[in-house]
């Protein structure tokens, strides 16, 4: 309760205030870059901290001096892997699923030959925004250049790769529309 806190203060992450961390997040975090974190936030990177087990502890990357990463308030994330060359936005009341990865990038270049001579330079990245809401399911992927409408819910496993709509649900690789959280609410 106390040590945690501490070392992100001491790295230069800001967190608000009643956050809770259960276990020690890795944390990556280049000179000038800024990592957020509002009131209230959960992060979970103990493997029983989650009835369904962590895969790794939760990893918060900001790789460049531009990088920016913001994690709402009421937010819950378990061991989920967050990478940033660039900006991600997760919105409030947001809950991030057991081994989910949300990465603003595609971590090498495209071009094998430029992969040879610098295997971790000169590659893409695009912003990614989570809405408020929103429920990510289990091993998701968010990938580059996504927003993610508010109250939408992202299937467990699902990789997604294009804008998901407020109030969509999708699921599958690529994830597709398969319902929306209004059609829950209907009668049978």
């Amino acid at each position: 309760k106390v040590f945690a806190p501490l070392w992100l203060w001491l790295l230069g992450v800001k967190t608000g205030a009643n956050c809770r961390f259960v276990g020690m997040p890795t944390v990556r975090l280049s000179p000038g870059a800024a990592i957020q974190i509002a009131d209230d936030v959960r992060i979970y990177s103990r493997e029983a901290s989650n009835p369904r087990g962590l895969p790794t502890r939760t990893i918060l990357a900001a790789l460049t001096s531009h990088s920016t990463i913001k994690i709402g308030s009421h937010t819950g994330i378990s061991g989920v892997s967050i990478v940033c060359r660039d900006q991600i936005h997760i919105g409030e009341w947001v809950q991030i699923g057991p081994g989910t990865c949300i990465w603003d990038n595609d971590g090498h270049p495209l071009d094998p030959m430029q992969r040879r001579e610098r295997p971790t330079r000169d590659f893409r990245s695009a912003p990614i925004t989570i809405g408020n809401d929103v429920l990510i399911g289990a091993r998701a992927m968010i990938l580059k250049g996504v927003t993610v409408g508010d109250r939408a819910v992202i299937g467990a496993a699902a990789v997604v790769t294009k804008d998901v709509k407020p109030g969509q649900i999708v699921a599958g690789n690529p994830a597709k529309e398969i319902g929306t959280v209004t059609d829950l609410n209907k009668p049978p």
